[in-house]
């Protein structure tokens, strides 16, 4: 969901309210992690939370291109800290043409988001159609619509890489851009099931009878379990792209009325 900020507090106790839910969701996530991930020193982010200092106004740039916030509170933010809006440093984001909207639909587009982590990811469509075993023509819409919206550009020695640049859209877009990625994930999934070895992937199920109220406490617990997978994987050779995902979903119908 696509965060704003709130006007009625200072952006600073707003930032270390957000911190705090964070860690709420993940008890190993980290002042240090927080500001690696607003692009923010830690003692600069510090100083901030404590209410000592304010941040200064690339900071607050960085900010509110990490978290997706819109030019309004990006300005209001700048405000809050005394600094005077400037509109040439306002943090810049793309609105999705429907063509885009569909690309970001497909698992391969954000599977290429991953893709250029790796040291030899070539701004070639040849190149990422092999690694994907897709057509040439999706590889180069793929990386011509990353391009357009700014994730990724071409560095030296003609290697894609992944740029600072978050996307800003609605909450629907952004939902509905998610579902139908999702679901791509899942025609991808079966395909990997039927092709690929079982010592190259993993794939663990059970069905059980549930508490339908009990989803979004499993979320959370399934988001700080993909947190604690992910930073193990950080730390092992990166050689290909893999696809993480944990679910909890029902096999009936669920209805609004209590049981007679």
């Amino acid at each position: 969901m696509k965060l704003e900020f709130d006007t009625d507090k200072n952006y600073r106790v707003w930032l270390k309210e957000l911190l705090t839910k964070r860690q709420q969701e993940n008890p190993m996530y980290s002042l240090r992690a927080f500001a690696r991930d607003l692009e923010v020193s830690r003692s600069a982010l510090h100083s901030a939370l404590q209410l000592k200092s304010d941040l200064s106004k690339a900071n607050i740039s960085n900010v509110a291109k990490k978290l997706g916030l819109s030019k309004k509170f990006y300005q209001q933010m700048l405000n809050s800290a005394g600094h005077s809006s400037d509109d040439s440093s306002t943090p810049k984001h793309e609105k999705l043409a429907e063509k885009d909207f569909e690309c970001l639909a497909n698992w391969y587009t954000w599977g290429l988001l991953s893709l250029v982590k790796l040291p030899d990811c070539q701004d070639s469509a040849v190149w990422v159609a092999k690694r994907f075993a897709i057509s040439e023509p999706q590889a180069q819409e793929a990386i011509d619509t990353l391009k357009k919206l700014g994730f990724i550009q071409t560095s030296k020695g003609n290697k894609l890489v992944k740029t600072t640049l978050d996307l800003d859209t609605g909450d629907f877009t952004y939902n509905k851009i998610l579902t139908d990625s999702k679901i791509s994930d899942l025609k991808k999934a079966a395909e990997v099931l039927k092709e690929t070895p079982s010592n190259k992937r993993s794939h663990v199920s059970v069905t059980l009878v549930a508490d339908p109220a009990l989803a979004p406490v499993i979320n959370k617990m399934n988001r700080a379990y993909l947190h604690k997978i992910s930073k193990l994987l950080s730390t092992c050779d990166q050689k290909e792209v893999y696809n993480l995902t944990m679910m909890f979903y029902p096999l009936t119908c669920i209805t609004n009325s209590e049981p007679t």
